[in-house]
């Protein structure tokens, strides 16, 4: 009896798989009992070989045509990847693998490919979230991430990256010493996992550059220098709390502050005066913001290594400077100053919430942990697949960047070495404006006329 009921067992389980087989696939043995009743009916009119000839000039024919041929490998291509995701998902206890969404699209770029899922009804993003870790060791994948479409939230995109594209992807800066480069453009600053440049806007954000020692802000900070100089308008305040990381750019800059916190906050404080003198003849001309076609200077500020000013063993100074800093950056967008942050490890302790949270533009280089990732990223980011903790630790210079796009976006930065930043240096020092370099820290940048506006 108990024979004949494990039979039963059998049967049934073969019998649903079966019907699941059947129900994944009836297009596909749709087409294949089309073919076989097909051969059927010319074998016993025109014998088998004509019958298979027949057969095999007819479908070239079809896939010949360029629309046919890519609508069928099109959906071939979609219904292996299908097959591939139901496989993977089936092995975890997500909702996703009674309820399985419908690959709907597929693209191949490099050593990454990215689906086009809809959702089922009782599934969300979340459910795809949780497994994705699964889906990169079923797949043998170095990450997959998960995006969603804010226009339609059935619909997410899942990218499965193979390896690691930016691993052994160094490129060199693209840039030329003493060629004349406007900060209100658009600069490069990487390559991502496709091998296309990332660009970021300076004018109206705030940074924010975090990640362990060594993982590479400095050469983040060293494609932001290069560029701004080759600039002769900009003016440049630099921060520099962690000497004598950006000593080599001070006769560049208007300003310059090193680790004494008084003269920091000094500069800070110039700052302010300019960001309000620059309110006023805003509202003198009836304007709402700074932009290019003012011809006004783009004022720059660096602040390398903040956690040294923020955790000064001077408390009342370092609260001071905080406040000061918090003030410029919650105000300073209109103004055309533009605040690049610097820290190692930015916790809550280190950089508070509140200010991290004015910055616009986050760049996270390798942490140590996901939490870390999240400090400079932002919460959830990691359970997404977006964690600049699985940066390998030689992999310097390759980050996540959370800016106007929807997504963080995995880049790696320009290379740019000690004897092309002299090149740079000096090339700047020729023909860079001598009343925007090389003035004392102390100094009011507000006594500076500014062009344009007279």
């Amino acid at each position: 009896m108990s024979q004949d009921h494990n039979s039963g067992g059998l049967i049934d389980e073969a019998l649903g798989w079966l019907v699941k087989v059947i129900l994944r696939r009836w297009i596909e043995l749709g087409v294949l009992l089309a073919i076989y009743f097909g051969y059927e009916y010319l074998d016993k009119r025109v014998g088998p070989i004509f019958s298979v000839a027949i057969i095999v000039v007819f479908i070239s024919s079809l896939t010949s045509i360029g629309v046919i041929r890519r609508a069928v490998f099109g959906f071939l291509l979609r219904q292996s990847w299908q097959h591939k995701i139901e496989t993977a998902i089936a092995l975890s206890d997500s909702p996703l693998a009674s309820r399985t969404p419908l690959v709907q699209n597929v693209e191949r770029k490099g050593s990454c490919t990215k689906l086009t899922l809809r959702l089922k009804s009782g599934t969300t993003i979340c459910d795809l979230e949780r497994i994705a870790p699964e889906l990169a060791v079923h797949r043998r994948l170095g990450a997959v991430r998960v995006e969603v479409n804010h226009r339609d939230l059935s619909v997410v995109y899942l990218k499965m990256i193979k390896g690691s594209p930016l691993s052994d992807c160094v490129a060199p800066w693209p840039g030329k010493p003493g060629e004349f480069r406007s900060a209100w453009e658009a600069i490069p600053i990487g390559i991502d996992e496709d091998g296309e440049t990332v660009s970021v806007d300076l004018a109206e954000h705030s940074f924010l550059l975090g990640g362990e020692p060594g993982s590479g802000k400095s050469i983040m900070l060293a494609n932001f220098l290069a560029y701004l100089v080759q600039d002769p308008t900009v003016h440049l305040y630099i921060f520099d709390g962690k000497p004598p990381e950006l000593l080599s750019w001070k006769p560049l800059a208007k300003g310059f502050a090193g680790t004494d916190i008084n003269a920091a906050i000094e500069m800070l404080e110039s700052l302010h005066v300019l960001m309000k003198e620059r309110y006023k003849i805003l509202e003198n001309l009836t304007v709402k913001k700074i932009t290019a076609d003012l011809e006004v200077p783009l004022v720059v500020v660096i602040i390398d290594e903040l956690p040294f000013y923020l955790r000064n063993p001077d408390a009342k100074a370092a609260k001071e400077f905080y406040g000061k800093l918090q003030d410029l950056i919650a105000r300073c967008r209109a103004a055309g100053i533009v605040v690049i942050l610097s820290a190692q490890k930015p916790s809550t302790d280190a950089v508070p919430s509140l200010l991290r949270d004015l910055v616009s533009v986050r760049l996270a280089f390798r942490c140590s942990t996901s939490d870390a990732s999240d400090t400079i990223l932002g919460g959830g980011w990691a359970t997404r697949g977006f964690s600049a903790s699985s940066i390998s630790l030689g992999d310097r210079g390759v980050g996540l960047i959370l800016g106007e796009s929807s997504v963080p976006i995995a880049f790696r930065s320009f290379w740019l070495d000690d004897e092309t930043q002299s090149e740079v240096i000096d090339a700047a020092l020729e023909f860079r404006d001598p009343s925007v370099s090389s003035v004392p820290s102390s100094s009011n940048p507000a006594s500076t006329s500014l062009k344009g506006w007279k």
